[in-house]
């Protein structure tokens, strides 16, 4: 008797942190079905025109797009549009799951998952929730509370936030390749053409850039250059033509790209890592050991990227700067840790000590056996 293959529908998206780890679940689910013999049937759900509609098929998967964003800030008639997509959302979604009739749902977080979690909550389909961060989005915290089967954390810090009896700590799932064996610094750093005997950081932005950090090191990009230290830059859409155009960053130390599609030769190839706090960013970072200056965004929701760098710090894991302090402390900061080795293998140490490179797999283990 031919075995049934599970259709397994999952929603999430807007940032790179949501994104990556929904198709790091979908990959573990795949391997292991396959182990079992059976072919699991995927689709995504994310939103229309951000970068979930690019990542997830050259991951090899399918996904449809909904018409969707955030509640506005400030009450205007951006209200009447966001109904609108509300309703939209609404109908799309239904007519997704009717026709699909998923197996599960896992939703990994981003206002796009909220819409097609309810309903197939409504539709009596189990449902299964991945949080990223210390500090849950408003999405998983009202539909992983009381619709989720089981709710995946990162961080112990989130399990205040959720049932006991329905959470359990993973850690953030990673994408395979970070699970794989690493290439070598001195092939990392061809990649992008940097000489592997001479300092390097790898600045990460996220994955639309963060402008405060570019201020920060157009500012300070003389005295990286003054010191040898190469630079190796994701900036970001909205800023790359400013960069471009901007005459102290044509210097070979400094290699700016628009977006890294391979971060993690990137890692391989730095001596240390600035990045935004985002719950992924941080183990992505854990699971390799990279010594990291942690710059939490300012204005992410319940200031979440701060709780989770602070929990990092906590741990003598990492080092963090406000956003705020950025021209004052940015440079000086990557300066003295490039100095100090033993400080960067401690970080390293510590910052691998809280890695959990097996969240992937316990959560496909946790779905499968649900199955």
């Amino acid at each position: 008797m031919k075995k049934k293959s599970p259709k397994i529908l999952i929603c999430g998206g807007g940032t790179g942190g949501h994104v990556y780890p929904a198709i790091a679940i979908a990959d573990a689910l795949k391997k292991r079905l396959l182990e079992m013999d059976r072919l699991g049937i995927f689709l995504f759900i994310g939103a229309k025109y951000h970068m979930e509609m690019e990542k997830v098929p050259q991951a090899g998967y399918d996904i449809k797009g909904l018409w969707i964003s955030g509640f506005p800030e400030k009450i205007s008639k951006e209200i009447f549009v966001f109904i609108l997509k509300v309703i939209n959302s609404c109908k799309e979604s239904r007519k997704i799951i009717r026709s699909f009739r998923p197996d599960v749902v896992i939703g990994t977080g981003g206002y796009v998952s909220g819409i097609p979690l309810c309903l197939a909550y409504g539709y009596k389909i189990p449902i299964f929730v991945q949080e990223q961060n210390t500090r849950p989005g408003y999405t998983n915290i009202k539909v992983g509370g009381y619709c989720a089967k089981k709710v995946f954390v990162a961080f112990e810090e989130s399990l205040v936030f959720f049932s006991k009896n329905k959470t359990i700590v993973t850690g953030n799932p990673v994408r395979s390749e970070f699970l794989s064996p690493l290439p070598s610094r001195e092939k990392a750093c061809q990649k992008f053409g940097l000489n592997p005997n001479r300092p390097i950081i790898l600045s990460i932005g996220g994955s639309h850039g963060a402008r405060s950090i570019n201020n920060g090191w157009i500012k300070g990009v003389n005295r990286l250059v003054d010191k040898d230290i190469q630079l190796l830059w994701q900036v970001g859409k909205p800023d790359f033509e400013k960069i471009r155009n901007n005459p102290g960053c044509q210097h070979p130390n400094i290699r700016f790209r628009e977006f890294i599609n391979d971060v993690r030769m990137a890692y391989v190839a730095a001596d240390v890592v600035v990045s935004r706090a985002g719950g992924l960013a941080i183990s992505e970072l854990a699971v390799l050991g990279k010594p990291c200056l942690l710059i939490p965004l300012p204005w992410s929701a319940e200031d979440h990227q701060f709780i989770n760098a602070n929990a990092v710090v906590n741990k003598k894991a990492a080092f963090m700067i406000r956003n705020e302090e950025i021209d004052e402390k940015l440079i000086d900061t990557v300066i003295y840790m490039l100095n100090n080795q033993a400080m960067r293998q401690t970080l390293s140490k510590n910052i691998l000590a809280i890695s959990t490179p097996n969240a992937v797999h316990t959560i496909a283990e946790e779905v499968i056996n649900y199955l």
